[in-house]
């Protein structure tokens, strides 16, 4: 919801500079995202889930792991073959839409930062960042390994003339090895507390009542 539109608008210009390779992959899998998100924020806004029975082991799952009071309510009553999730959160969707605009935006002005004074600009930053994230989630890489950044630069070099791929590696060490490396060390120093934490909560779940 927050970086398929720029996308989208990205394709489009793209389009209009005659880049036609660009905006046929930008466009539909934007488009494509953005519609999946809209999905995912009416499903929740709506309120519940029926029929999880049928999706065996997934369904399991987001019946363990549904919001708020869910599983608690669903063991005052069960029944098996209904299995309703209730997720009414309006909240959850207007939190989870800003935290992910305030990540996206802060991941671009680190780019426009590493670009400089040679960069599009803080609003073209965030354009080529929006793009670099689309086609990021493509499954061509293990990972999407290296499509971020590929995305990013492609979407520099095809609709502002930019070719500064040091200054996108740069942007990638900031964003992402640099995290990995705080969180590694976060791990390292509080996994046996966690363990013993996620040990804990998972003694405490309450389970159905087996079927005669």
């Amino acid at each position: 919801m927050a970086v398929a539109p720029l996308a989208v608008v990205a394709g489009l210009m793209a389009l209009m500079a005659g880049n036609a390779h660009l905006a046929t992959v930008l466009v539909p899998v934007a488009s494509f995202q953005l519609l999946g998100s809209l999905v995912m924020a009416r499903t929740v806004l709506r309120g519940r889930i029926s029929g999880l029975g049928h999706l065996g082991w997934l369904g399991e799952l987001g019946r363990r792991l549904g919001m708020g009071g869910a599983w608690a309510a669903q063991n005052a009553g069960y029944d098996p073959e209904d299995r309703r999730i209730d997720l009414w959160k309006p909240w959850l969707v207007g939190v989870m839409a800003s935290l992910s605009l305030v990540t996206a935006l802060s991941h671009a002005a680190l780019l426009h930062i590493s670009l400089g004074p040679v960069g599009p600009g803080l609003i073209g930053s965030i354009i080529a960042h929006s793009s670099g994230g689309v086609l990021g989630s493509l499954p061509v890489t293990v990972g999407g390994a290296g499509l971020t950044e590929a995305g990013i630069h492609l979407s520099l070099l095809g609709l502002y003339r930019i070719d500064r791929l040091d200054a996108v590696l740069r942007w990638r060490i900031m964003t992402y090895h640099m995290c990995l490396a705080i969180s590694g060390l976060m791990l390292f120093f509080s996994g046996g507390a966690i363990r013993k934490l996620v040990s804990r909560g998972s003694g405490n779940q309450p389970q159905p009542p087996k079927e005669s």
